[in-house]
């Protein structure tokens, strides 16, 4: 149906799911031991697919931290689009994707924990490695192009909160 209906522990999800966060709340969704992901405060997040062999996500408001920690890109696939973006995993890591919100001429990307990912958007493709950043203009004069940076400028304390939940 078209209701809203509050998240609950161990809630099932399946494609098609819209999923948001409200102020000062966070979500996470763990779809088995290996891909975990977390939401931020104010984002918005679709379930697009959700299949043994592949994820995919539509990030188009707020922050998510994708973990993935056993990956092989020729079995399956994990992927997040995100305004004019696609963020295509690699490699098992953590993923940070900042979706921004609606009319921001630009989102930011960050990969750690040994991870790689593909970014593509409607006028480039690159590879980011481990430990770096990338901001990309979705909008604007510089639509289609990319910084890369180091991630440790962009940490924060979300960063910090999901690194908690990992620690046994």
């Amino acid at each position: 149906g078209g209701d809203w209906e509050r998240a609950t522990l161990n809630l099932p999800i399946v494609e098609g799911d819209e999923i948001t966060t409200d102020n000062n709340s966070r979500l996470e969704i763990q779809f088995d031991n290996n891909q975990h992901v977390r939401l931020a405060e104010n984002a918005y997040l679709k379930v697009v697919t959700l299949k043994d062999n592949g994820i995919a996500f539509s990030l188009s408001l707020g922050t998510m931290i994708a973990r993935v920690t056993r990956f092989e890109k020729d079995v399956s696939s994990f992927e997040i689009d995100a305004p004019k973006t696609t963020i295509a995993v690699q490699k098992a890591g953590v993923y940070r994707i900042d979706a921004g919100q609606q009319n921001d001429a630009e989102i930011r990307v960050a990969v750690t924990q040994n991870g790689e990912a593909r970014v593509y958007s409607a006028d480039a493709g690159f590879t980011l490695k481990n430990n770096r950043s990338a901001r990309v203009f979705v909008d604007g004069a510089n639509s289609g192009e990319w910084e890369a940076s180091d991630y440790a400028r962009y940490s924060d304390e979300f960063d910090t909160w999901s690194l908690d939940r990992d620690v046994v």
